[in-house]
């Protein structure tokens, strides 16, 4: 098995995969995430150039000067901080007290953002979610409305009162917690957000104690990343005692400042933060200007940190149900698109990524009766500085697939709208408008040392597997582990997004013909971006849409070119035995004619595929196996004749085609930016150390065990040397049938509704183990469970393990399609094995597959039967409830089609704008059939 560092560019997406039902995480879950995510890309700035963020402040000695009339601040310190304090407890009611006076020095003119810092130390922010993590930020600065003012003074006065009187009262302590329960602050409404910290010299900037520090704030920072989809970098700081560190959390990374302030002796420093935040606009403190909250009844839109408690149609039912308007650019013209649903947000607040959003849009002008509804993609894309032609963004790849089919294509087109997304006229970046050009310096987080007894209880690649020369918690005798540069380097990403025709997802198939037939599009989509010299590379179930043609027939659409490589050269691939002299050709001819009657088969082949199979292999017993296995694809599993079958019969008819023979030149194509970590430490495990440990991204249920481990892990027959890995089409072909498998597995017929759950559920009295087994080692495993699996299967390199282990498991509504989905996979095999013409031409062979396996199944469906139908219809009904979201409620009914409200009505509302619509108004069992068992873990030798 050979790999190619140099090419070790398909992208890999985290995760195994992603559940429908989700389990409600706990922080330390959200800061485990967060430390693996800011791994190597944590920035530090000098505190001059991190001041550079906030506007310059010429009264900051004026606003000083207030302060100290008040007796805010005197005698060089801040008065309502305690003089001596043991904990962070002493501080948080003084901190909130201290900004708040600040933010009043601010003249009315000069405030862009109303902002009121709040203690909240002791009740968890409220959440449009559920299920999302009870984090207790100590406090923060939230959207400014009376009813909050008023609370925060009486709560301050009932603490002086308590202060006074010594004596528990219960009355008193009763009506604190009323006024506690009523001062409710929303994860929507947060500006900033802080933390604060008892200071001990052990906490010096730099150490490891500081370190895990900020895994907190960060926690809560990505927290409202999640809450706040309209956000496109979070700002925050950490009270270490009287020191105070900025910190700004963006898709880049996170960058701090390298010097704290301490709020005492630099009041005016303090005071400029304070105030710079306040007079900061909405989209300096990060928020995206062109996203605003729609309310339908009231017909009004707004921003989301407006949004008062009893806005109706916001709170209580989660985000996926909020009405967004979202203003797009295309050409220096406005549209304006009215979300309908939110299509998929689960990576929205991710660090160091693409943090892509899905939604469902219609036209704001026709959103009473739209005719169709879009996909509207936003996400945060690298930036390749070099090369754009190598590295195009998707939308550059949408526009020159559509250029490529032409305007009189039948096919829906790839986008409608492409483009970087503009705040206040410039394109919105991570580098040149948000960090204003500041790097900062990488911080290298220092390794702890370890007693030497416990060298071998930390893992390589964890959190701690730094890159440094005094290193003690790894084996003294192991090489320290080598990073990529690349993964070092500062990313930059272009905030972009696109406007694409919107398809149903390819689980609401109605049929096993549609199904067929929707594969069958997968695969024409794939071959026209793959001759066109664009690679997918993320084939996945996700992906893959239905669309109805201009006929009203279904076709199949491969879609998100996120992940897709392009090459800018082409190779003309010929047979490596296509020269060779006539004499030696006709003598191993006649030797594999021999060969072949000698096995006495029950089929006789042409010569033709004599000609076509010795122009590909060396050896004539090799090309008596490479036919053998061809012939037993193209037979029918029921055909006991001795048909002799023709280069035709085997698709291979198109050897002597030179234009099908083109192929993309994918070296000297690198990886991008920001793609891979740290490599793992060499091991005696030849596939270990193929860059497994890379933390790429891609969808990893799907992906073939070549690109997990980025390695040829099946030899070429005939191949003196192992060829170097690259990402070609044919392991694209292979994730498309690890979907199809998928569906066979985990559904019981047609439809959305239709999975398997009572067989999955270990408590059903139909439970199956064997199933469960399957699925975990294909799809819901971790990573190197499937990496090994597949692996495996790839080894055993016949159709008979991959039947019994796989396909045996498939409910039986997909017993028709056993014999293809088996059939498939030997197609593979022989690409693999051989890199014939099933390698080179595996869209042509999978297609025959798929078009013989719907004439054959097509006559014997019931197109008419109940669960077709029901399909059908589910899938109409969801489409209608898309496009009547916002039809008005007499129209309607009349049609006979039920509104869709978005939410339940909470207040009754007389008027335009409630009081607290907008804040700045007036206010597994063991049972087994799997032969297929993981190798156990050896124990370290202790040096």
């Amino acid at each position: 098995m050979a790999q190619n560092p140099a090419l070790h560019d398909t992208p890999h997406k985290f995760g195994a995969t992603i559940n429908i039902i989700r389990n409600k995480p706990v922080m330390a879950e959200i800061k485990d995430t967060v430390a693996k995510e800011i791994k190597n890309k944590l920035h530090l700035l000098d505190i001059e150039e991190f001041m550079r963020f906030f506007p310059e402040d010429s009264q900051a000695s004026q606003r000083l000067n207030t302060l100290m009339e008040n007796g805010i601040y005197s005698d060089s310190r801040w008065q309502p901080f305690p003089e001596t304090f043991q904990g962070e407890k002493a501080l948080y009611e003084p901190f909130a007290r201290v900004a708040n006076a600040i933010v009043a020095t601010i003249p009315a003119d000069q405030i862009q953002t109303e902002i009121y810092y709040v203690n909240i130390h002791d009740r968890v922010p409220l959440s449009l979610e559920d299920d999302l993590a009870d984090g207790l930020p100590d406090g923060a600065g939230v959207s400014r409305n009376r009813e909050m003012v008023q609370l925060a003074a009486e709560i301050h006065e009932l603490e002086k009162e308590r202060n006074s009187n010594a004596p528990e009262n219960p009355a008193f302590d009763r009506n604190m917690r009323e006024l506690r329960n009523k001062y409710s602050v929303w994860w929507m409404h947060f500006h900033v957000s802080y933390d604060i910290k008892p200071v001990t010299p052990a906490h010096k900037i730099g150490s490891i104690e500081w370190y895990n520090r900020l895994y907190q704030i960060l926690a809560y920072m990505r927290l409202m990343l999640i809450e706040q989809l309209d956000r496109r970098f979070v700002l925050g700081f950490l009270l270490c005692g009287l020191d105070l560190t900025l910190i700004m959390c963006d898709r880049s990374g996170v960058v701090m400042a390298k010097q704290p302030i301490n709020i005492h002796q630099d009041p005016e420093r303090f005071i400029r933060v304070i105030s710079g935040f306040s007079r900061m606009s909405p989209a300096q403190l990060g928020w995206d200007t062109s996203m605003k909250i729609y309310q339908p009844k009231l017909g009004i839109r707004i921003p989301s940190y407006e949004i008062g408690n009893a806005f109706e149609g916001v709170y209580g039912e989660g985000r996926y149900h909020i009405h967004w308007v979202i203003t797009l650019v295309d050409d220096g013209k406005e549209m304006e698109y009215v979300t309908v649903s939110i299509v998929s947000a689960i990576r929205s607040a991710e660090i160091c990524s693409r943090a892509t959003i899905v939604f469902e849009v219609v036209d704001f002008k026709e959103k009473e009766n739209p005719k169709e509804t879009f996909a509207l993609k936003r996400y945060w894309r690298p930036i390749e500085q070099e090369d754009t032609d190598m590295y195009p963004s998707e939308g550059d790849l949408y526009k020159f697939l559509d250029a490529a089919r032409g305007s009189a294509s039948d096919f829906p087109r790839y986008a409608y709208v492409a483009n970087d997304i503009k705040i206040d006229g410039e394109t919105d970046s991570t580098f040149k408008l948000i960090r204003r050009g500041l790097m900062g310096q990488r911080y290298d987080r220092p390794t702890k040392p370890l007693p030497a007894k416990k060298r071998f209880t930390r893992s390589e690649t964890g959190a701690d597997a730094e890159i440094r020369s005094n290193v003690r918690d790894v084996p003294q005798n192991h090489l320290l582990p080598q990073p990529i540069p690349s993964t070092l380097e500062f990313v930059d990403r272009h905030h972009g997004e696109i406007l694409m025709p919107m398809g149903e997802t390819i689980k609401s198939f109605c049929s096993i013909t549609e199904l067929l037939t929707c594969f069958v599009g997968f695969v024409n989509d794939h071959e026209f971006s793959h001759d066109n010299q664009i690679l997918h590379r993320d084939v996945s179930m996700g992906n893959l849409l239905i669309f109805k043609g201009p006929d009203g027939k279904t076709i199949g659409r491969l879609m998100d070119y996120d992940h897709a490589k392009r090459a800018l050269a082409q190779l003309l691939i010929k047979p490596p035995y296509e020269n060779e002299s006539p004499e030696n050709f006709e003598t191993r001819k006649k030797h594999l004619v021999y060969l072949l009657s000698r096995g006495r088969l029950p089929w006789k082949v042409d010569d033709d595929v004599l000609s076509a199979a010795l122009k590909w292999v060396d050896l004539e017993e090799h090309a008596q196996n490479y036919i053998a296995g061809a012939v037993q694809i193209a037979k029918a599993d029921t055909d006991c004749s001795q048909k002799t079958y023709t280069a035709s019969d085997l698709g291979w008819e198109h050897l002597d085609l030179p234009k099908a023979m083109t192929w993309p030149n994918w070296e000297g194509r690198p990886h991008r930016k920001g793609e891979r970590t740290v490599r793992s430490y060499p091991t005696n495990n030849t596939y270990n150390n193929a860059d497994s440990s890379l933390n790429l991204k891609g969808t990893l249920p799907y992906m073939s065990a070549e690109v997990l481990y980025r390695s040829t892990i099946v030899d070429p027959v005939g191949c003196e040397e192992t060829p170097p890995f690259t990402h070609q089409a044919i392991h694209d072909m292979e994730s498309l049938l690890w979907v199809l498998v998928r569906l066979c597995l985990t559904r019981k017929g047609p439809g959305v509704n239709m999975r398997r759950d009572d067989e999955l559920d270990f408590s059903s009295p139909t439970y199956k183990p064997a199933l469960v087994e399957c699925l975990r080692n294909c799809f819901d495993g971790d990573e190197g469970a499937i990496k090994q699996y597949k692996m495996w299967l790839l080894q055993k390199s016949n159709s008979k393990k991959f039947a019994d282990e796989i396909v045996a498991h498939f409910h039986p509504y997909f017993e028709p399609l056993k014999p293809y989905v088996i059939k498939w996979w030997s197609i593979l095999m022989l690409g693999y094995k051989y890199r014939a013409d099933e390698f080179y031409h595996i869209h042509g062979h999978i297609r025959r597959l798929l078009q013989r396996a719907i004439d054959e199944i097509q006559p014997n469906e019931d197109v008419n039967g109940d669960a077709t139908q029901a399909a059908l219809r589910a899938r109409e009904d969801h489409k209608n409830s898309r496009l009547t979201t916002f039809c008005p409620k007499d129209e309607t009914m009349a049609s006979g089609t039920p509104p869709r409200s978005p939410l339940p009505s909470r207040t009754t509302l007389t008027h335009d704008v409630p009081p607290l619509a907008r804040i700045g108004a007036t206010e597994h069992s063991s049972h087994s059939s799997c032969s297929w068992k993981p190798p156990t873990a050896k124990k370290p030798k202790r040096s």
